[in-house]
């Protein structure tokens, strides 16, 4: 039987993230023969662990890349592998409520679309007893996240990607579905992209000039467990990819950061210490496509959060 949902994790790393991410796949309550497995190892040289995780209850395929080719060549890779009618697509550090794969494939039944998950954050991977049952992983998926999602404050808008102006900038592929065919069509993910930056929001931009809808998966929900980045090197590979995204896209993508016109970011960023590159460069990101409903929404919460910091920072 033909698997309705392909789902690709990707790892670059694994260890005890990526064992118990593995794990709580067997909790998934889409019934398995829907469903099939994918995980691409991107370099790291861990076949045997990977396979001794593997969960028995769903049907799999591993793919172990010799070296290291980045992010969009390995997932390229496990898109051109799947078998399944839509991809859902998770990274190796990310732990999924039991519910994720139904809530996309239900979501994907009635409009095939590109939908959008929650993502939560937690410092601490599940313990073995958050992994014994459904309940006890939507348990530990569920709890109060370590710090917020740089775009929950668009996404809760039900009808923000709908009406936003370039739903594509909230694209993350660490938690997202998309139709294969589609993903196929537009050629995938860009090669061309290395390191880390915009190689999602570069795909969704295709995918969403293909006229494909896009959508936010409420009960799509998966835990990302924190560990350490390179922050410095992501930024500078950010801007290298920025730059190969003007020579291709044009000027869309040479300023792409504007909130109703206003440009935000300038082609010089820095990093505050101790502030998180997510919340410092890429809140921004959901501010250009914001439609002005969705504006006139966010308008008092950003001014109370601009007041709550000036008032911590005041003698």
């Amino acid at each position: 039987m033909v698997p309705r949902m392909s789902l690709l994790v990707i790892s670059h790393v694994f260890g005890e993230t990526q064992i118990a991410n593995l794990k709580s796949l067997c909790h998934q309550t889409l019934s398995s023969d829907l469903f099939e497995l994918i995980l691409v190892l991107d370099g790291c040289r861990a076949s045997s662990l990977a396979n001794a995780a593997l969960p028995s209850c769903a049907r799999f395929q591993l793919l172990e890349l010799p070296a290291a080719q980045g992010r969009s060549k390995a997932r390229n890779a496990g898109l051109e592998a799947a078998k399944g009618e839509f991809i859902t697509s998770l990274d190796g550090d990310m732990i999924p409520d039991p519910g994720l794969l139904h809530a996309y494939l239900e979501l994907q039944s009635r409009q095939p679309g590109m939908y959008i998950g929650v993502r939560s954050y937690s410092l601490d991977p599940p313990s073995e007893c958050d992994l014994e049952s459904p309940q006890a992983l939507a348990s530990f998926v569920g709890r109060p996240t370590a710090k917020p999602d740089y775009r929950t404050r668009f996404l809760h808008l039900t009808d923000f990607l709908v009406q936003a102006a370039e739903p594509f900038w909230a694209v993350s592929t660490c938690n997202c579905s998309y139709p294969a065919a589609s993903a196929l069509a537009c050629g995938g993910f860009d090669e061309a992209l290395s390191g880390w930056g915009l190689e999602d929001q570069e795909f969704g931009f295709r995918l969403w000039a293909s006229g494909l809808p896009f959508g936010y998966a409420h009960s799509a929900l998966a835990t990302h467990i924190e560990h350490e980045r390179a922050r410095k090197s992501e930024l500078v590979s950010w801007i290298r990819n920025r730059a190969y995204c003007v020579q291709k896209h044009g000027s869309r993508f040479s300023n792409p950061y504007k909130s109703m016109g206003q440009p935000i970011l300038a082609t010089a960023v820095t990093i505050p210490p101790g502030q998180s590159h997510e919340s410092n460069l890429l809140t921004r990101q959901l501010r250009i496509a914001a439609a002005p409903e969705a504006q006139r929404l966010l308008a008092p919460r950003f001014n109370a959060e601009k007041a709550a910091k000036k008032n911590q920072t005041a003698p």
